[in-house]
C-alpha cells in the first residue's frame, strides 16, 4: 500500500470517528432538552392543578352543596376540578395539563378531602388556628387554651390556659358563625361597639367576661 493510499484510510477513520462522536453530542443535546421541556411542563400542569384546588375551595364557600368548576385555560395549559360529596365531606380531584386544546404532553392530579365538621374540642380553645398566630406586645390577656398548627409569638404570662402545638389541624372550609355566636350568646360573651367601645349586648356591661 502506497503512502497516499494510508493517508486516505486514515483521513477516512478521523471522519467516520468525528462523524459518531457528533451524533452522539447531538443526540444527548436533544435528550437533555426534551428532559428539560419535560421537567418543565410537568410544573406548570402542578401549578395549573393547584389553581384548580384553589378554584374549587372558592366555589365551596360560595355554595358547599352545589359547588362546581369548569374546565379552565391558564398561561401554558388548562385545569379542571372535580367534586364529589360524601355526606358533609367533600373529595376535590384537580387536574392540570399542558399544552391546552389537545393531547397533553404533561398532567398532573391533586386531591383535597375536605370537611365542613367543626373539630369536637374547637370551643375548648380560647384561639384556634391552622396557621401562623403572632401576638405582639404585653398589652393583652388570653384567657383559655391556644392550639395552634403553624407558629406561635406569645408571652407565656399572658395566656392563662395551656398552649399546644398540633401540625395536623387544619382551616376550616366552612365556618358557622351563627353556631358560634349562639355559643358566645349563651356565655354571654357577645359585644358590640357603641360609641367607640364595646359593650356586652346581654348584660349591657362594658367589662370583657374573664372566661
Amino acid at each position: 500500500m502506497d503512502r497516499k493510499g494510508a493517508v486516505l484510510i486514515y483521513i477516512f477513520l478521523v471522519i467516520v470517528v468525528l462523524t459518531i462522536l457528533g451524533v452522539a453530542i447531538f443526540n444527548k443535546s436533544v435528550s437533555e432538552r426534551s428532559l428539560a421541556q419535560q421537567y418543565v411542563e410537568s410544573t406548570q400542569a402542578f401549578w395549573l392543578a393547584e389553581a384548580g384546588v384553589n378554584q374549587a375551595l372558592s366555589a365551596l364557600r360560595n355554595d358547599y352543596d352545589t359547588a362546581s368548576v369548569s374546565a379552565t385555560e391558564l398561561g401554558a395549559g388548562e385545569f379542571s376540578a372535580q367534586i364529589s360529596a360524601s355526606g358533609s365531606d367533600r373529595t376535590v380531584v384537580s387536574t392540570g395539563e399542558v399544552p391546552s386544546g389537545g393531547t397533553a404532553r404533561s398532567s398532573r392530579d391533586i386531591q383535597v378531602e375536605i370537611s365542613k365538621d367543626i373539630p369536637a374540642n374547637f370551643y375548648d380553645n380560647a384561639i384556634y388556628s391552622a396557621g401562623e398566630v403572632d401576638l405582639n406586645g404585653n398589652s393583652y390577656t388570653v384567657n383559655g387554651n391556644v392550639i395552634y398548627g403553624d407558629d406561635l409569638d406569645y408571652s407565656q404570662n399572658n395566656i392563662t390556659g395551656t398552649v399546644t402545638e398540633d401540625s395536623s389541624i387544619t382551616p376550616l372550609a366552612r365556618f358557622d358563625f351563627q353556631e358560634l355566636r349562639d355559643l358566645s350568646s349563651a356565655q354571654q360573651n357577645v359585644y358590640v361597639p357603641d360609641h367607640n367601645k364595646l359593650v356586652n349586648e346581654i348584660t349591657g356591661s362594658e367589662v370583657f367576661p374573664s372566661s
